[in-house]
């Protein structure tokens, strides 16, 4: 069979490719290759073989991508009941397709990102699938460290960040806005005067003592697949997995944030009341959580304007645009 185009960064791949990776890794002939429809980055391939049901995940973003998502994915599964593709097979040579890749099984469930998916489901599924989101991120951090800090591919362990955890929010909130003010004009100089004021105002809960967590970054129902079982929705499956240890609380942002996107308050207070009552918050939890929506929501901005990627109003202000998001920890 001739080389297919499956996403426009991995490019043209051959059975024969394929193939030889499987075979690396001994998991079978090839059956069948089909693109993965989802997705803002175009790494995955689902693949069939006689083994059963795998993905390669090629072409890494970054040097280190999958030596650090494989460490966080071995931690997540030995240390937690967080259901996650194990084993996460790694190739780092580039003799086959030109680029290292990961071979991984293929999580069971119904895939969120899919809005045909999500149109299927009633309200009462919604609603449960949210409460299922909460009690596998309560799950999610179980795994902790002895300290905040990120992992070091050089020698494959979690390392201290070069600051106090405050420090490291801070500091990542105005490098954001910095990169924003580049991206685009939208982001005034009343919006850093705001930004900077919200600091202010809620920085001093940032020292609050906390245990090291696990914090993904990018939990979301995009992320997750989710299977009924005795009359329950579970999360089958979690991936794109990497991150790094700090305040777990600083995970409710990108969820949050995704249920009100989709114009679903009800599911983010659902989502955060369930996971809540697990894991009930620190002291200053409702001055601090807008600290980590904004730093969440300014990622997420400078990527959007800079990679004109914007899928909201155009004209609208970075503070007219984040600002609805910060108000749901009180509420």
């Amino acid at each position: 069979m001739p080389a297919r185009i499956y996403t426009q960064r991995l490019g043209s791949v051959a059975n024969k490719q394929l193939q030889e990776a499987l075979t690396r890794f001994q998991l079978g002939p090839l059956l069948q290759a089909e693109p993965v429809p989802f997705g803002n980055f175009g790494q995955n391939i689902f693949l069939t073989t006689a083994q059963g049901e795998f993905v390669l995940r090629g072409k890494p973003l970054w040097p280190e991508q999958f030596v650090r998502e494989r460490w966080f994915m071995q931690q997540l599964h030995e240390h937690t009941a967080v259901p996650v593709p194990w084993p996460y097979l790694h190739d780092p040579d580039t003799d086959i397709f030109g680029w290292s890749y990961i071979l991984m099984p293929r999580m069971p469930g119904l895939a969120l990102i899919d809005p045909a998916i999500r149109g299927q489901l009633s309200d009462q599924q919604r609603q449960r699938i949210a409460a299922a989101l909460g009690v596998t991120l309560a799950q999610m951090h179980a795994l902790t460290w002895s300290a905040p800090g990120e992992h070091d591919a050089t020698h494959d362990t979690i390392v201290p960040f070069h600051t106090s955890y405050a420090g490291y929010i801070t500091e990542e909130i105005y490098r954001l806005l910095s990169l924003s003010r580049q991206a685009t004009n939208l982001t005034t100089e009343a919006d850093s005067f705001w930004v900077e004021a919200l600091v202010e105002q809620g920085k001093h809960t940032l020292a609050e003592p906390f245990q090291a967590h696990f914090v993904m970054g990018d939990y979301k129902e995009g992320n997750v697949v989710v299977e009924e079982r005795d009359a329950e929705w579970h999360v089958s499956g979690v991936f794109d997995v990497h991150g790094h240890f700090g305040d777990a609380e600083e995970d409710l942002a990108r969820p949050i944030a995704d249920y009100m996107t989709q114009e679903r308050p009800d599911l983010a207070h659902i989502f955060l009341k369930t996971y809540l009552q697990l894991q009930p918050p620190r002291p200053g939890f409702e001055a601090r959580f807008p600290l980590y929506m904004l730093k969440e929501r300014l990622a997420i901005w400078e990527w959007a304007h800079r990679t004109d990627m914007v899928w909201w109003q155009k004209n609208l202000t970075l503070r007219e645009w984040i600002e609805p998001f910060l108000s749901i920890a009180g509420t």
